[in-house]
This record gives structure tokens, C-alpha cells and sequence, in this order.
């Protein structure tokens, strides 16, 4: 009677899915290993690519959208604090930070900074308003948190190959800098930007330049870009910065494609009075001891002075030539923007004409930089005097007409660096494609792991209620059973 009772066919029952349930366990715990060594595994290889990452600075790079994200985070901030400091400037080149407030709560961080009162009376008119420049960019936001990286590897740790090595001066207002860069590049180049590279803390900031020269990380990485972009600001100081000049000339020598460009409508005929003046000989450095080393490279490098200022003369003259062709292709435009820029000085609704101004000026800016970078590109794939013979910026154009002429050295040129771009390009989608693919495969598998583990959790609970419901009926019947035996 007791082995026909409903609980031993139930009690097998449970047994049963108990051990369904043990190998279900054991199978989540072995897919739980295999996650973990897979992980273990990729954090080898992220560890070794970024132990190797920072022994070549060619792979210290940094692209258009992480700049992007980095600025929109420390744009107001920096605003702010432009508005609470002046500046003062030393003689000798180095600059403070003048607190405007007497309780200033502002954290300075890197910067020298003193407080109004504590400049001296003869000192007062030397003040100035605090940009929001490069200068300050780096001292307040990257150098306290670069003293063994660079940002660009602090975001990267893997490293990017460079593709455009960045040549501008820090005097530039950092948002200005950022537009321009949008406006010159597609926005899927790994950018070489010396703030963002070299490390910037004071500790460790020059640290750079004490090997030998040419074997300095600015040197590698520029030799291995495909191409130098020379970053022109407003005020023209890039033909004052020797920083500037000399990275042009050294892309020169080693034949690293130079493209110049410029960020706004700009005064063709004074850009050109300050290139014809360009001697790097008076040219200045943030650091003078900078300086003193360009000197004495350029010494090295170059015959003499006299050569690398005619070099530097021809090359952005003929930069400037390009840009002058662009403006007359627009000159309608340019016409229209100026005159409402007048009009809007001169108007009492000086607020709302001036957003229209500038709505029209970006948009004219925007038109230019795309055939900017369209002459740019004919530029890369022919040389200056074959392009001299044609007119227009359609690059597919010149491509094609030069694969078709007889002469094989320019047809080779032209398919080396086609080729050389199709291969960056193909790199870079499966880069891109290997990416997506992993991060699918990682959601996919924390998916199905999660499942496994819900379910296994439901399944226990619902086992736990069951077991306890079939003790409470073995105790029941245990007892029916020793009442059946008393009676007996």
C-alpha cells in the first residue's frame, strides 16, 4: 500500500528533473569559465597592444569625435573660468593666472595663478583677458591627468595609427581650432595633435625632447603620416610659431604631403605679405629652450637658413595661390557675407542681424572648406605644375585624366596613393566591422548568460516549493502510517 502511494512516482519525478537541472548548472558554469579565460584573454592582448602602444608614438593618436566629446565636456567649465581670471605675461615668456575675485572658487590646477591684489601697481596695465586658448586647454584640463600617458592613449590604450599629423599654434581659441578640424577632415582620420599625444604634466612635460631629435616622438610620428595639415588661425600666428614652421619643413624633406589650410575668409593679400616675410630665425616658442634646439636642428638638418625660409616662402605661397582660386570661384558669396556684415554693424538690430550674418558665414565657410579639401586632393595626386594646366577641383576628374595621359611616372604616383587610400580605407571598415562584431558577439553572450541564470534561478524556486510541498505529504503519511501501524 505504502509503494503504490503517489509520492514515490513523484519523488522520482523530482529526482529526475533535480538531475536535468545539475547538468544545466554545470553547462552554465562551464559557458561562465569560457567567458572568463575569453576575457582574461582579450585583457592579455589589450594589455600587451597597450604596453606596445606606448613605445610607438606613431600609434599616439586620437580621432575628430573623441575631441569632440572631450571639448563639449569642458566648454563651459572653461568658459566660466575665462570670465572669473585675467592673464599677466613675464618677460621671460611665462604666464600667470590673475583671479578677477577675491573669493575665487575655482580649483587652478597646473596653472600659476596670483591674485589681483597681489600684482604690483606698475603691473596693472599689463593685464589681459584669459582666452580660452590651447594654453589654457592643456594647463587646466590635460596636463593634471597626463603624467605617464598622453590623453590620446588614456582613451585609446591600444593606440591608433596616424593618419594626419596636426601642425598649429596653441595661441588659437580652442573652440575655433576644433571647428576647423571638422570642416578640414572627413572625420574618420586618426588625428597626431601634440597636446593630446605627449604627456603634459609639469613633472614630466619637454621630457620628449631630450633624446635625440630625430628619433623624438613628433619626428616618428610626422614620418609615418600620410599627410601634414599646417591649421592657419585668424590671427595668422602660425607664421610666427617655430614649432610650425619647422614640422612643415621637416614634412618636406621627408616627403610627407603638406596641405595648408585655411579656417575662414581671410585676407588673401595680407596672408600672403606675412608669408613672404616668414624667416624661422625670429620665429618664437612658448619655451625658449625649444627654440634654441629647432635652431640647432634646423643647423643640422638643413643647408642653411636662407634654403628652409625659401622652401617655407614657396611652399605656402603656393598654398595661398589655391585658396585665392577658391575665394574667386566664391567671390559672390563672399561679397553678399561682407556686405551684411556691414550692414549689420550699422543696424540697431545689431542681435538678430548678426545671427543671420553668421548663419550665412558658416555656411559660406562650410562651402569653401569642400573645395578646399577638393584642391587639396588634386594636389596629392599630381604635381604643382600638372595642376597649373588644368582648372576646376573635381579630383576624380584629375584622376582620370592623369591615369590616361602618357606619362608613366605620374600614372604610378597617382595609383600608389589611390591604392595606399583604398587600403587605409578597407583597414578602417574592418577595424570598424571587427569591432561591431565583437561587441554583438559580448551582448549576445551576457544575454544568454543572464537567461541561463534566470531560469536556473525560477527553476530552483519552483524545486525549493516543490520539495518542501512533498516533505509536508511524506510527513503526513508517515504519520497516517504509524496510526495504522498502532491500530494493528
Amino acid at each position: 500500500w505504502i509503494r503504490g502511494l503517489p509520492c514515490h512516482t513523484y519523488g522520482k519525478e523530482l529526482q529526475q528533473k533535480l538531475r536535468v537541472t545539475e547538468k544545466q548548472v554545470l553547462e552554465l558554469q562551464e559557458l561562465i569559465k569560457a567567458k572568463a579565460r575569453h576575457a582574461a584573454a582579450e585583457a592579455q592582448r589589450a594589455a600587451e597592444l597597450s604596453e606596445a602602444a606606448a613605445e610607438t608614438p606613431a600609434m599616439w593618436c586620437i580621432t575628430l569625435e573623441q575631441l569632440k566629446d572631450f571639448h563639449g565636456g569642458i566648454q563651459e567649465d572653461m568658459r566660466r573660468y575665462c570670465e572669473a581670471h585675467d592673464i599677466i605675461r613675464s618677460s621671460d615668456g611665462s604666464r600667470r593666472h590673475v583671479c578677477t575675485s577675491v573669493a575665487c572658487g575655482f580649483d587652478h590646477k597646473d596653472a600659476g595663478h596670483v591674485a589681483r591684489s597681489g600684482i604690483a601697481q606698475s603691473d596693472q596695465g599689463k593685464l589681459q583677458f584669459l582666452p580660452a586658448n590651447m594654453h589654457l586647454l592643456v594647463e587646466r584640463y590635460i596636463a593634471p591627468i597626463t603624467d605617464q600617458k598622453g590623453y590620446a592613449l588614456l582613451k585609446n590604450p591600444g593606440g591608433r595609427k596616424v593618419d594626419v599629423f596636426i601642425s598649429h599654434t596653441w595661441n588659437e581659441p580652442a573652440h575655433n581650432f576644433l571647428t576647423s578640424l571638422e570642416h578640414a577632415l572627413e572625420g574618420t582620420e586618426n588625428l597626431w595633435i601634440s597636446a593630446f599625444a605627449l604627456p603634459q604634466h609639469t613633472s614630466v612635460r619637454g621630457a620628449h625632447l631630450e633624446t635625440e631629435f630625430m628619433k623624438s616622438p613628433f619626428v616618428q610620428a610626422l614620418r609615418s603620416a600620410t599627410m601634414c595639415i599646417v591649421m592657419l588661425d585668424g590671427a595668422l600666428d602660425v607664421f610666427q610659431r617655430a614649432w610650425c614652421g619647422f614640422e612643415v619643413a621637416l614634412a618636406g624633406q621627408m616627403d610627407v604631403p603638406v596641405m595648408t589650410w585655411f579656417p575662414e575668409i581671410l585676407d588673401v593679400e595680407g596672408c600672403r605679405a606675412k608669408a613672404e616675410r616668414l624667416d624661422i630665425r625670429f620665429m618664437q616658442c612658448s619655451a625658449g629652450e625649444d627654440l634654441t634646439r629647432i635652431k640647432l636642428e634646423v643647423g643640422i638638418q638643413f643647408a642653411d637658413f636662407t634654403d628652409l625660409n625659401n622652401h617655407l616662402r614657396e611652399l605656402f605661397a603656393e598654398r595661398l595661390d589655391v585658396y585665392a582660386k577658391v575665394l574667386r570661384r566664391n567671390a559672390e558669396q563672399v561679397r553678399k557675407v561682407q556686405e551684411l556684415e556691414r550692414r549689420a554693424k550699422s543696424s540697431k538690430n545689431q542681435g538678430d542681424r548678426m545671427q543671420e550674418v553668421t548663419a550665412r558665414r558658416m555656411s559660406l565657410i562650410r562651402r569653401l572648406a569642400v573645395e578646399q579639401r577638393a584642391a587639396a586632393t588634386r594636389g596629392l595626386l599630381v604635381s604643382e605644375k600638372e595642376a597649373e594646366r588644368h582648372d576646376g577641383y573635381d579630383a576624380e576628374r584629375q584622376v582620370s585624366r592623369a591615369l590616361h595621359r602618357t606619362d608613366p611616372a605620374l600614372a604610378s604616383l597617382v595609383q600608389a596613393v589611390i591604392k595606399k587610400r583604398a587600403d587605409a580605407a578597407q583597414e578602417a571598415e574592418l577595424r570598424l566591422k571587427t569591432d561591431d562584431a565583437s561587441r554583438s558577439l559580448e551582448k549576445k553572450l551576457a544575454e544568454v548568460v543572464e537567461a541561463k541564470a534566470n531560469d536556473l534561478q525560477r527553476l530552483y524556486t519552483i524545486r525549493g516549493n516543490d520539495l518542501e510541498e512533498l516533505r509536508g505529504r511524506v510527513a503526513f503519511l508517515e504519520a497516517q502510517l504509524e496510526g495504522v501501524q498502532a491500530k494493528r
